[in-house]
Formats: structure tokens, sequence, C-alpha cells
């Protein structure tokens, strides 16, 4: 079976996780920022990695122009974010990248990803200013354990990123070539 990897990496989290789970599955990973569309009709399986932003999944607008193409593929999709994947309901930001029939056809993976807000561009670190101060000026009791750990981290770097996360997507494609 012939995998390949296709990512948007904004700062850098993303890149990490696919270039590893490019290693560990022996196949090729395109960064989507540095490339044209890649030609995925030769590939068996495809992942896309993308960061969770307030516009949805980065590269999921790649992936979803090649779905109709790609109707006989596996594929697969995992996100990066700051949220707690154990804790985290990601059904929003997945109906905001995909309809439910592309949904049905895409096995998802979220994984915790970094952040460095020296490298954040000014309206990433806007915005997250402005979670900041909301948060802030709630009771105690209203934060979320995620909550209070976004204000105590706010301003300082933070890296949640875990290579081992990957074995579950490894599983599963590996899985598929088995089949």
């Amino acid at each position: 079976m012939k995998t390949v990897i296709i990512y948007k990496s904004k700062y850098g989290s993303t890149e990490r996780y696919a270039k590893r789970l490019a290693e560990i599955l022996n196949c090729q990973a395109i960064n989507l920022t540095a490339r044209k569309q890649p030609d995925l009709s030769g590939y068996d399986t495809v992942i896309s990695g993308g960061g969770l932003y307030a516009g949805g999944i980065g590269g999921a607008a790649c992936l979803k122009k090649q779905l109709a193409a790609l109707k006989d593929k596996k594929i697969v999709v995992f996100t990066v974010g700051l949220a707690d994947p154990a804790i985290t309901d990601y059904k929003k930001i997945i109906d905001m990248g995909f309809s439910r029939e592309q949904q049905s056809k895409i096995k998802f993976f979220h994984l915790r990803g970094s952040i460095d807000y020296q490298k954040l561009g000014f309206a990433d670190k806007t915005a997250m200013g402005v979670l900041n101060f909301i948060l802030k000026r709630k009771k105690e009791s209203e934060l979320s354990d995620e909550d209070k750990m976004f204000v105590a981290t706010h301003g300082k770097g933070i890296d949640f990123i875990d290579k081992d996360t990957l074995k579950p997507i490894a599983e599963y494609v590996n899985g598929l070539a088995a089949k």
C-alpha cells in the first residue's frame, strides 16, 4: 500500500508530527505551504495533518478539493491543537471542515501541539490575548482545568507534543495495509 502524508503547519507542531509519522510509516510527507496542490491519485492511503484554528483545520481545503477523486482511497486526518483530546469535543470544528458524507469516509485523530507566544503572528497573538482577557474575567469556579492551564501559561511557551500519540494512527494505517 502506498501512503502519503500532506500537512500544513503554521508554527511547527503539525510538521513535527507529520515528519515523525512519515518515518514510522516509511512514506513521504508533503508540506502544503511549500508546494502546489499535490497529485494524490497515486496513493492508496492519504493522511492529512493540520493545526486547529478558529477558521478550521489547516490543510483541510487541499484535501477537500481532491476528495471526490479519492473516493476509493483510505483517508486519515489528524488535527493538532492545544486542547487535551481526551476531554475535547471536536465535532464543531470537523463539521466546519467536512460535510457529513465526507466525514463518513475519513478516520480522524487528534493530537496536542505546542505554542511559543514569541513566534505567533499578530492576529494569532491578538486572538490568544482576547481569550486570556475573557478567561481572566471569569470566576475561578467557572474555569475548566484547560482554562486554568491556558491562563497560567499565557505569554509563555508550552509543549504538549508526544510522539507516542502517533502510535494509534500508525496502527490504524498499518491495519489498512493488512486488509
